[in-house]
């Protein structure tokens, strides 16, 4: 009888050990025979993570010399899981948790049933059982994304094709620029109803710093101006626009509870970021297509 394929799991930690923690005890609690957990700490100014990875025995934890943020933290984690022999990589955020215990059969059906099939997405619920998404996907930037950016599985071969995350977009709109890539390769997307996990929802990045809020508003307008090229330019600044608001907004509120200086320093990240991403040559963030 052959092996089951391997599923090798891939989460980031920094300075967040005590949802890390809650997310190793979730993760080992699936039934499946053949996986494997590698945890990437990303330099944490915190010397928590071995005592709580050592509390899981067989987890493979390695620290990064230096912050290298998302793409480059996650990139590594994928080449460490290629190298082990995995078969499938569930890329997922540390504050997720509830896991269905039949996760990776049910994501294994769904890749079985379509051999063009690259990347694998379940339903993903808030930690109090609020949907956030499910089969019926969301349209961002005219693209409708079934795939829930807070976790997924990934082929092999999807990998070896694309070369992970774009690490010139450091973080943010990383997912939407991984599907996209995946999609120009002829990959499909697939979902499972059968199996679902929870999400925190902003653990990692709920805390103003100005260089999330300027990366953020650079990468939106980046990627409306290299995947959208064929709007018009005032339809690609009303896109812009309304997916900048929130910050706009939460600076808005910063003010209105006198917090004056994160407001301004937060409209600063803004405007950095729509005249860097803006201005920018597309060349030096995304392959020609």
């Amino acid at each position: 009888m052959e092996p089951k394929p391997k599923f090798i799991t891939v989460i980031l930690n920094y300075n967040n050990e005590e949802f890390t923690d809650i997310c190793l005890d979730a993760l080992r609690k699936i039934d499946y025979c053949n996986h494997e957990i590698i945890v990437i700490d990303d330099f944490s100014k915190t010397n928590q993570i071995s005592a709580i990875v050592n509390k899981y025995p067989g987890v493979i934890l390695r620290r990064n010399e230096k912050n290298l943020v998302y793409c480059k933290s996650f990139n590594r984690g994928i080449d460490i899981a290629l190298s082990r022999g995995a078969d499938y990589v569930f890329l997922v955020n540390n504050d997720t948790k509830d896991f269905t215990r039949n996760y990776f059969d049910a994501v294994l059906e769904e890749f079985n049933r379509d051999v063009g099939i690259g990347i694998v997405g379940s339903r993903c619920y808030d930690y109090s059982g609020r949907v956030l998404r499910d089969e019926s996907g969301s349209v961002r930037f005219g693209f409708n994304m079934v795939v829930p950016s807070e976790g997924y599985v990934i082929s092999k071969l999807a990998l070896q094709a694309v070369h992970g995350f774009n690490e010139h977009l450091i973080i943010y709109m990383e997912d939407l620029d991984l599907l996209k890539r995946l999609s120009a390769k002829g990959f499909k997307f697939g979902f499972s109803s059968a199996c679902s996990f929870k999400h925190y929802c902003g653990a990692t990045s709920s805390k103003f710093k100005f260089k999330f809020v300027f990366l953020r508003t650079r990468n939106i307008c980046l990627f409306v101006r290299h995947y959208r090229s064929k709007q018009t330019r005032d339809q690609q600044l009303l896109e812009i626009r309304s997916n900048v608001g929130s910050s706009v907004k939460m600076a808005l509120s910063y003010l209105k509870k006198g917090n004056v200086l994160d407001a301004i320093k937060m409209l600063c990240a803004v405007s950095c970021g729509l005249v860097v991403g803006y201005l920018s040559d597309l060349n030096k963030f995304f392959e020609s297509e």
